[in-house]
C-alpha cells in the first residue's frame, strides 16, 4: 500500500472516457499512476520506483502526464 496515489489497474483496456475523467478529477497535486494488465511497478528500499516487463506505466499529476519520479517516496 502507498499512500497519496491513485491507480487504474489495467490501464488502456478500459472506457477512455472513464480514464479521462479518473485522472481529470482527481485531487490537485495526486498522482495517477495507469497500469497495464503487463507491467510491473515496484518501490525500491530506498523509496524510488521501478518499472519491470512489458508495457509503461503512465503517471499524470494534476491531469497532465508526469514521469515516474513524480510517484512517493
Amino acid at each position: 500500500m502507498v499512500e497519496e496515489l491513485a491507480v487504474i489497474p489495467h490501464f488502456g483496456d478500459e472506457n477512455a472516457e472513464k480514464v479521462h475523467r479518473s485522472i481529470a478529477l482527481a485531487a490537485p497535486g495526486l498522482p495517477v499512476v495507469g497500469l497495464p494488465s503487463a507491467p510491473r511497478s515496484s518501490a525500491d528500499p530506498d523509496g524510488g520506483w521501478r518499472q519491470a516487463g512489458q508495457g509503461d506505466a503512465q503517471v499524470f499529476v494534476s491531469g497532465k502526464p508526469a514521469g515516474i519520479d513524480a510517484l512517493p517516496h
